[in-house]
Formats: C-alpha cells, structure tokens, sequence
C-alpha cells in the first residue's frame, strides 16, 4: 500500500471506519472515553456472543489462550515480555491492585503532585490511612519547562525519604506531557520506586518498558489505541513480581514467600492476573483487531504524527478565535495529542479560586456545563481552574479534522458563557441575587 492509497483522516476516516457516530457531533474529546471503530466494536461483540455461545467450553479451554494473546500483543507493542504484563478493565484499578498490595512500611513516604489523578489520589490516602504512611505532595503549576518540572522532583527526592513517586505521562487537567523518563530515571538514582501512570499511554507515546524500566506503569488500551472501553493493561517490573497482586484477591494468589518451580516462578505475576472470576474479557481480547486497524490505516507513527500536529493546529487557531493562549513552554514540550487553552471569561463572570477548587463545588460545576454542551450543542470537552485560570483540554485524534474543533469552541463558548451567567451557577458559587 502506497501513501497514496491510504484513507484521508479526519471526516473521511469518520465516515468509514466509525459510522456508529452521531454525524452532527462534534468529536473532541477523545482522551475521556476514547473510540473504538466499528469494525472493532463488531469482533467485540462477536467475542462475547463466543463466549455465550457455551460458557463451560469457553472458559475451561478458550479463555485463558484469548487473554495470553492479548497479553502478548500488548507485550510486543511496549517492548517487553508477557511474564511482565496484567490485563485489567482501567488505570484506576490496575493501580490500586499495585498500591494497594506492595508491602509498605509503618511511614514510608508516598509522592503525589497536585495533578495527580483525583481517583488515584483517593486511593493514594487510603492506603496511606490502612498502613499509617506519609503523603507527600509536590506543586506543579503551568507552564512549566522540562528542566524545571525534574528539578522540582529531584527537590522532593534529596529532602525527603521517598519510598514511591507517583508518576504522570501526562496529566488528566491540566493536559500536559510530563519528562517521564528523565523522572523515573531520577527515581532510581534516589532508590525511590516509580508508579506510572500512563493513562494517556499506550498508541500515544513512543513506550519501551524494558528500557524505560519502571517499577509499576498501567495504562488505558481504550484511550488511545482504538479498543473498547474495559481495557487495560499494567507492566511491573520483575524484581517486584512477588509483591504484586490482583484485586480482588482470587484463585490464583500466590503469597510472595512461597517458592515455585522455575517454570512457574517467571509466570508468578502473570497467572494471577489472567482470571479473577467470572469477567468478560472481549473488549481486552479486540487488542488484536486494533493493532491490525491501525496498520491499515497507516500505522501508529503516521497516527502520531497526525494527532500530535492537529493538537498543535487547534491549540493556535482555538486560542486565536479565544483571544487567549495555549497552555505550552518556550520549549514546546507540554502539548501532545492534548492541548488546553485559556477559556474566555467575560467581563462581570465571578470565578472563585475556592470554588473551582474544592470538589464538591466544582463537580456542579462541571456537571452542569457538561450536561449544557452535550443535551443542547452536541460537543463536550473538559473545563476546568489551573493557576488561576479557566481552561479548556481538548483531545486530537483521527477521525476530526481542524474544522471540527474550531466549530466545537465556537460551540462551547456560547453554552459556557450562557452557564457562566446563570442563576444556576450563581447559585452554586453563592451569588444569586434572588
């Protein structure tokens, strides 16, 4: 196939490979929930009603061979091995399966920055509550350069005895590439253990694991690399495969102390994660069907190169249109597949640090924008406060094109400015005059 032959992305590529799509909505928020293309969502069908077929036969002889192909391909795609690889539904809880099964000690230290994923930093603090350890959170707020960012680790490191630093590829809000490596090789070098999350991963960013050498790296397949949502997949290191657990705790626990034969020592990690009871594993078995999508058209680089540059367009022309700016360093390094740009507060809009901040009051907030962009304008993207601004993330993949995004603001603008100036958000924030 030459470049020539291959299909246009943006509508074109929407049209064929992801007809199930409402035509008049607006696509740019991808690093939410992701998209799996028809076709995919069809072989995921047809695995389950496989399954159903006759359950008995399925998961006594087919099951487990489906879910060590998955693994394997997952394994192939980031440089490693399958003895090195679990399968989960998301990020969320394949991390917790980490954080909540690794043998910490009465005060050890965990490093969070303030960034960090609200789910994983709730389950950060439980386990830090469970086993009566010390929270350690680092300020990042943007922009901020490459250098600055591992200085400000590296701080933390030399001043505090840190037993594990959780580590971003790219934050969720605001959306912003972190120097992964350069952070989990300065782990490392101060014996601190690195969790990755990679939520924002896999088919978006160049990962090797067996030279990256994390500890723990989880990352969503459904984000970005095309499969159905329930797809998942978590990489431990293997000096910490006696350590690490499934949760639920199921069948096939094998406690740390226990020795194994050799054959079954490699696999000590893997086994326990391949069945914790009665799941459905159709849409981490489609992993196949996605890489073979890709390839088609184009591969993952010609993918990258189109969302990466796309991110970069609709940052520049959004924050034209705006008024405002792109959230980036001199050095460029921020904006990947994600960009967000400053939100175009009107003159007399109250927006309170406080309210923004604090959960509760933001969620409102948020749900009530959201509900306001998808019911009556048919985009969506998120909205939220960083550094003492309003900011909007939007995600560039495939199936849009630049003049979907630029209808999308347009869009978005109006339905947050009508928000922003109801007597419903008044009455959140505590401004209602009546």
């Amino acid at each position: 196939m030459t470049k020539d032959d291959l299909i246009e992305f943006g509508r074109p590529l929407r049209e064929k490979y992801f007809s199930q799509v409402d035509s008049d909505v607006y696509l740019v928020n991808n690093g939410a929930n992701g998209l799996a293309p028809k076709n995919i969502l069809d072989s995921f069908q047809s695995h389950i009603l496989r399954d159903y077929s006759w359950p008995d036969r399925y998961r006594k002889y087919d099951y487990r061979e489906d879910y060590d192909g998955a693994a394997e391909e997952v394994a192939k795609i980031l440089g490693t091995t399958i003895e090195n690889i679990a399968l989960g539904a998301n990020v969320t809880t394949l991390i917790n399966a980490v954080l909540r099964s690794y043998p910490f000690v009465k005060g050890d230290k965990i490093l969070v920055q303030s960034n960090s994923y609200p789910a994983i930093l709730k389950t950060v603090k439980f386990v830090i509550k469970q086993h009566e350890l010390e929270l350690v959170e680092l300020p990042l707020n943007y922009p901020l350069s490459d250098d600055e960012v591992v200085e400000k680790y590296e701080e933390v490191f030399k001043n505090n005895n840190i037993k594990l630093a959780l580590i971003d590829t790219i934050s969720s809000k605001p959306g912003v590439k972190l120097p992964y490596e350069r952070l989990i090789k300065l782990a490392s070098k101060y014996n601190v253990l690195s969790l990755v999350d990679a939520a924002h991963g896999i088919g978006l960013l160049d990962l090797n694991l067996d030279e990256l050498q994390p500890d723990f790296l989880a990352s969503d397949l459904y984000k970005w690399y095309y499969t159905p949502r329930g797809s998942a997949l978590l990489y431990v290191n293997p000096k910490h495969h006696k350590s690490i657990h499934t949760l639920p705790i199921s069948h096939f626990y094998v406690d740390g102390e226990e020795e194994l034969p050799k054959d079954k020592e490699k696999t000590r990690f893997s086994d326990q994660f391949n069945y914790t009871g009665a799941q459905l594993i159709g849409a981490l078995v489609t992993v196949k069907d996605a890489s073979k999508f890709i390839e088609e058209i184009g591969g993952l680089q010609r993918i990258k190169d189109y969302n990466f540059k796309l991110a970069k367009q609709v940052g520049e022309e959004v924050s034209k249109l705006w008024k405002t700016q792109v959230l980036e360093n001199k050095e460029g390094s921020l904006v990947s597949s994600l960009v967000s740009v400053e939100y175009p507060i009107k003159e007399g809009t109250i927006i309170n640090e406080s309210d923004w901040e604090t959960f509760n009051i933001y969620k409102l907030i948020r749900e009530g924008i959201e509900k306001k962009l998808i019911k009556e304008f048919n985009t969506t993207a998120p909205i939220f406060y960083h550094n003492g601004k309003i900011w909007i993330r939007f995600s560039a993949q495939i199936y849009s094109g630049l003049d979907d995004y630029i209808e999308s603001a347009k869009l978005i603008e109006k339905g947050v400015d009508e928000y922003l100036s109801s007597n419903t958000y008044k009455k959140i924030i505590g401004a209602a005059t009546d």
